[in-house]
C-alpha cells in the first residue's frame, strides 16, 4: 500500500482546491469590479473586453475543475459499488471526469501561459525578438494539446514548467529594473513628497505583477509528478485556480494604474 493512498490524496486535493478556489472567487470578484467600475466623476470608461473575457474563462475552467473534483469523490466514496472500492474508481484514468479534468487543466495552463508571453511582451515595448521562442514552445503545446489530450496531461506541466523559466526571469528583471528607476527618481524629487518605500514593498510588487505564485506552484507540481507521489492531485489542483487568482491580481493592479506596464 503506497504511503500516500489515491483516496486520501483525491480528499486533500478536494480540500486544497477549495481553498485556493476561494481564494480565486474573491480576486475574481475584485477584478471584475475594477475593470467594469465607473470613472470618478460617474462617466463611464472603454472596458477592456479580451482582459474581462479571459478572467472569465480563466475562472470558469476553475469553478468547472472544483466541481469536477467535488462530483468525483462523491462518485467514488459514496455511488461506487465497484471492485477495488474508491481507489478502483479513482485509478480508473479513461473514466470521463478524468478526462474532463484533463482538459480544464491544459486550457488553463495553455491560457496562463499566453498571457504571461503577452506580459512579457508588453512590458518590453512590444518587442517580438523576445518572445519568439516562448510562442513556438507556447504552440507546440497547443497544437499537442488538440491532437491527444492524455499526452498532453503528461508533458504540460513540464513545457508550462520550460515556459516559465524562460518568460519570467525576463519579467522579473525588468520590473525590478523600473521599479528601482521609479524609486530612485522620487527619491530624488523634493516636490513629489514621495519617501524611498521598503524593500518589502518591492519584492511585493515583484511578487504579484510576475505571477511569481503562479509559476511558484507550476514548479511544485512539476517536482511532485516527478517524485511519482499522489500529491500531484492536490498541488495541480492548486497550480491550477492560482493560475486565474495570479492573473486576476495583476489585472487589478493594472486597472488601478499602479502597474508596471503604466
Amino acid at each position: 500500500m503506497p504511503a500516500f493512498p489515491i483516496n486520501e490524496a483525491q480528499l486533500v486535493a478536494l480540500f486544497m482546491q477549495s481553498v485556493a478556489y476561494g481564494m480565486h472567487v474573491v480576486s475574481f470578484g475584485s477584478c471584475v469590479m475594477v475593470l467594469l467600475r465607473r470613472m470618478p466623476d460617474g462617466a463611464k470608461r472603454p472596458v477592456n473586453w479580451t482582459m474581462l473575457m479571459t478572467a472569465v474563462i480563466l475562472f470558469g475552467v476553475g469553478t468547472a475543475d472544483v466541481s469536477f473534483n467535488l462530483y468525483h469523490n462523491l462518485v467514488a466514496f459514496v455511488l461506487y459499488n465497484g471492485p477495488g472500492g474508491s481507489e478502483g474508481e479513482f485509478e480508473h484514468i479513461s473514466n470521463w471526469v478524468n478526462v474532463m479534468r484533463t482538459v480544464w487543466l491544459v486550457i488553463e495552463f495553455c491560457i496562463s501561459d499566453a498571457v504571461l508571453i503577452f506580459r512579457c511582451w508588453v512590458v518590453y515595448s512590444r518587442r517580438w525578438t523576445i518572445i519568439a521562442f516562448p510562442v513556438l514552445l507556447w504552440l507546440g503545446v497547443f497544437v499537442a494539446s488538440i491532437m491527444q489530450c492524455y499526452y498532453t496531461a503528461a508533458t504540460t506541466t513540464n513545457s508550462t514548467l520550460l515556459t516559465q523559466l524562460q518568460v519570467q526571469p525576463l519579467i522579473v528583471y525588468r520590473i525590478w529594473k523600473v521599479d528601482r528607476e521609479m524609486t530612485q527618481m522620487m527619491t530624488k524629487s523634493r516636490t513629489l513628497g514621495f519617501s524611498n518605500r521598503s524593500a518589502f514593498s518591492h519584492a511585493i510588487r515583484i511578487i504579484v505583477e510576475s505571477a511569481l505564485l503562479y509559476s511558484c506552484s507550476v514548479f511544485v507540481t512539476f517536482v511532485t509528478d516527478w517524485a511519482g507521489s499522489n500529491a500531484i492531485y492536490g498541488v495541480s489542483d492548486v497550480a491550477l485556480e492560482m493560475a486565474g487568482f495570479c492573473f486576476d491580481l495583476i489585472i487589478i493592479r493594472v486597472s488601478q494604474g499602479t502597474s508596471i506596464e503604466q
